[in-house]
């Protein structure tokens, strides 16, 4: 199948029937350009859940007057919750040097900050929380009546977590569909374009066969010019993706750290994983269809 006769050959199938290689591989970048979106999109919003998952938090504003004592038993209190991973106390002091130090780096966003609703008392508990999916369950518990004599407010992200997961869920059910159909039009295209082909060389075929040829020697050209094809596409989608993602990632991030390398990284092996994937479904559909058409 990979023999010296079917790279060579495979190739100049290609050249040969250019017009048709030009259709089928125009259809494939499009298949292979609509599941590289899904990919990326839930890529980047799974790193982003898994991110969050490192840095969630709800910061809780004490009541005035709370004693020592009463501090330290709630805190206590507040980490024997299964689902939260850590409890930091930040005293007033502490709290209005940390604002103040923020205002500073930000000070084009001075008067804005300034007019935030944040209590005039800054005592605050910040509650870190273990898992994305466990937050609103914690931020609940934390906003119930039984905690209102000890905390004035209790300021949370529940709704743009809620959200996060909503937009994951539905990229998972919509990118399985997507990838479903495009890849069912990506091997009705295949399977055609191979048809077409070796009807063009039918006669080629019947000589080769008079002299003696056997059906792999014949069949490997077609079942190389398909596996080019998915190649070809790959590597235009490859060429079209990679610059796109740099940009879009370093969009939103300034300067490359590790976690945007992290993340290009992990786009990366998504896309490479659908070539790989790409090339061994042409190289099993080149195979059935070629086996098929060459029996006739």
């Amino acid at each position: 199948m990979f023999s010296k006769h079917s790279l060579i050959e495979g190739a100049k199938n290609l050249t040969r029937s250019f017009w048709l290689s030009v259709t089928a591989i125009t259809v494939l970048v499009v298949s292979l350009s609509s599941v590289a979106i899904v990919l990326i999109l839930r890529t980047s919003i799974s790193y982003s859940i898994r991110q969050l998952d490192k840095n969630i938090e709800i910061v809780a504003f004490l009541q005035t007057g709370l004693e020592e004592k009463t501090l330290q038993e709630l805190q206590q209190d507040l980490s024997r919750i299964p689902q939260v991973q850590e409890v930091r106390y930040i005293n007033d002091q502490q709290a209005r040097e940390e604002l103040m130090q923020s205002l500073e780096q930000a000070e084009g966003f001075k008067n804005s900050l300034l007019n935030l609703d944040f209590p005039t008392h800054l005592d605050y508990f910040i509650i870190k929380i273990d898992k994305a999916e466990n937050y609103q369950q914690v931020f609940n518990l934390l906003s119930n009546d039984s905690y209102a004599p000890v905390f004035k407010k209790v300021l949370g992200k529940q709704e743009f977590i809620e959200r996060l997961q909503n937009l994951y869920y539905w990229t998972n059910l919509i990118g399985i569909v997507v990838v479903f159909i495009f890849a069912l039009i990506a091997i009705m295209v295949m399977v055609n374009m191979l048809k077409i082909a070796i009807y063009n060389y039918k006669g080629e075929i019947e000589i080769m066969r008079l002299v003696g040829a056997t059906n792999s020697y014949i069949q490997g050209p077609f079942i190389m010019q398909g596996t080019y094809f998915t190649l070809i596409a790959c590597l235009l989608v490859w060429a079209i993706f990679l610059p796109l993602t740099n940009f879009l990632v370093n969009y939103f991030v300034s300067t490359l750290n590790s976690q945007t390398s992290n993340l290009l990284f992990e786009i990366y092996l998504s896309l490479g994983m659908m070539t790989v994937i790409s090339v061994l479904v042409s190289i099993v559909t080149s195979y059935l269809s070629t086996q098929k058409y060459l029996q006739q």
